[in-house]
């Protein structure tokens, strides 16, 4: 009888009413209308114990990490950072050692792998650091438009939502009753931006939505996965 986001701020309520000292979560905000992923947040900020995040949810990586796991060529590397330290280091072009991460994981190379001298593959380390740049600038291509559109829905959902709980307010007050027309002309805004409300949250879950699965290739083809 629940909807997708229902059930999610379900499971979320459960696993953060019982006592764990990790929490792991799958693209946890999904479905979660902003407020709901507000409340998230908070949780998780305040959580003492160890929560694990695969998510591209980069507002929730910005608010509550602080590490950041990248796995890519054939590797699982650990930056001891934010979000923010690490799309730094991402952006002055430096690979994954030089972002100061530490390997925790590594892929064996089979045994029809390039064994080239190390010389030679120091020697590639300028060609990975400029693909990494043209897939950094393809990505954002790919998804500018998109994450402006998500924000101008997300800014504009939020002033409905301030808005319609002031007229929530201001509708409990029975004294807003005492003036009949008054009362009349909130009753007719809190319809029209509920119903607006409503249109936005549909909006944006959509652009996220679209906006995750463009991501979700991109990493898809980054860590070679089909």
């Amino acid at each position: 009888m629940l909807s997708g986001g229902e059930r999610a701020r379900l499971a979320l309520a459960c696993q953060l009413l019982h006592p764990a000292n990790l929490l792991l979560f799958d693209e946890p905000t999904n479905h979660l209308d902003i407020p709901s992923r507000e409340v998230l947040e908070q949780a998780l900020a305040a959580y003492t114990g160890t929560s694990v995040l695969i998510t591209h949810d980069q507002r929730l990586i910005r608010s509550v990490a602080d590490h950041i796991v990248d796995v890519r060529h054939g590797g699982v590397w650990l930056h001891p950072g934010d979000y923010a330290s690490y799309l730094a280091a991402r952006e002055r072009g430096e690979s994954l050692q030089e972002t100061a991460g530490t390997p925790v994981a590594s892929v064996q190379p089979s045994d029809t792998a390039d064994t080239a001298p190390h010389a030679a593959n120091a020697g590639n380390g300028a060609s990975r650091r400029r693909v990494e740049a043209e897939r950094r600038n393809a990505r954002h291509r790919a998804t500018a438009e998109l994450r402006e559109e998500v924000a101008r829905l997300e800014t504009e959902l939020e002033a409905c939502e301030r808005e319609r709980d002031q007229l929530e307010a201001a509708l409990a007050d029975p004294g807003t009753y005492q003036d009949s027309e008054r009362a009349r002309e909130l009753t007719l805004r809190h319809g029209v931006i509920s119903e607006r409300a409503d249109e936005l949250l549909v909006r944006w879950e959509q652009q996220l939505a679209e906006l995750e699965a463009v991501e979700a290739r991109f990493d898809h083809a980054e860590t070679g996965c089909v």
